[in-house]
């Protein structure tokens, strides 16, 4: 049995020195996580041990590293192809903590290979350009450039989005960990919503967006004077604040639009206070019906 944790122990160094260097404290104190405590002269014994086996132990900075092992994995020209392949292609999700991560798997198994498999990999490395892989962006790009058109000429869309049709507003385009979303409001659920672009199967436009892009998940608008006196809250509507001449109301689900016009119809007796993009599109409804009242009274 003594033997048996001996050669436990060693086994248990070796793979810790091949995941990243360990002072003599630190290795002592992962043997004791496994009820295999032993002290820093009897670890030093096992790098004899294992520098006798053909293992290369080196200090640097007060903690020991593993320089070379004498037995390698053995990869085919397609694996350390699909290796190269794959280090590239992980460069493209424009993510410093996945890349990272991928940077120490590959250097882990690159620790366990011999001179020869080492020098290839380089090689197959250094033949592929990063600009031959294709990332998220490539294959979304026909989508994409035609919701770029959609977002830039203020359109509406219709999509079928995992087998489902939708009717949307575009706002905007994101990418995170090689993924792009469209942010976009939902006519029918009067929500914004996230969409994967790369599960979009079909799209097409559906005239012009008056507005509705740039409003926000909810309305806030206040009513004043007689109104507020009689005014009673719509469905899913709440009060924020009441006082005898104004009350401050909430609105979430109501259509944007329709609930401008509905704002509109109360005239001076109702403001829209946030946000600020459907308090200027009311703004700019009104100074349109102005202009177009003044053009029909110089008509007359």
């Amino acid at each position: 049995m003594r033997r048996i944790n001996s050669s436990y122990r060693i086994i248990k160094i070796l793979k810790l020195l091949h995941e990243s260097p360990y002072s003599l404290e630190e290795l002592c104190f992962a043997l004791d996580e496994d009820d295999l405590s032993v002290g820093p002269k009897t670890i030093t014994k096992y790098f004899l041990t294992l520098r006798t086996a053909g293992c290369s132990i080196k200090k640097k900075n007060g903690k020991f590293y593993l320089e070379n092992i004498p037995f390698f994995i053995d990869l085919n020209e397609k694996e350390i192809s699909a290796l190269a392949y794959f280090q590239k292609f992980s460069q493209k999700f424009n993510s410093k903590k996945f890349d990272s991560k991928i940077q120490s798997g590959f250097s882990k198994i690159l620790k366990l290979a011999c001179k020869e498999t080492k020098s290839n990999y380089s090689k197959t490395l250094n033949k592929i350009p990063i600009t031959s892989i294709p990332s998220i962006r490539d294959r979304c790009h026909g989508i994409i450039g035609i919701i770029s058109n959609v977002l830039k000429d203020n359109l509406r869309l219709k999509i079928r989005y995992n087998n489902e049709l939708f009717v949307i507003v575009p706002k905007s385009i994101r990418f995170s960990k090689g993924t792009a979303y469209l942010n976009a409001y939902d006519e029918k659920s009067q929500k914004y919503k996230r969409f994967i672009i790369s599960n979009i199967t079909e799209l097409s436009s559906m005239g012009l967006n008056k507005g509705a892009d740039n409003f926000a998940l909810s309305t806030i608008f206040k009513v004043n004077g007689r109104l507020a006196k009689n005014y009673y809250p719509y469905e899913k509507e709440t009060i924020h604040h009441e006082s005898e001449n104004e009350k401050i109301i909430c609105n979430k689900h109501q259509d944007k639009l329709s609930l401008i016009h509905r704002c509109l119809k109360y005239g001076t007796c109702c403001e829209i206070i946030s946000p600020k993009s459907e308090r200027d599109f009311l703004i700019n409804e009104v100074e349109t019906m102005l202009k177009n009242l003044s053009r029909d009274n110089f008509n007359l």
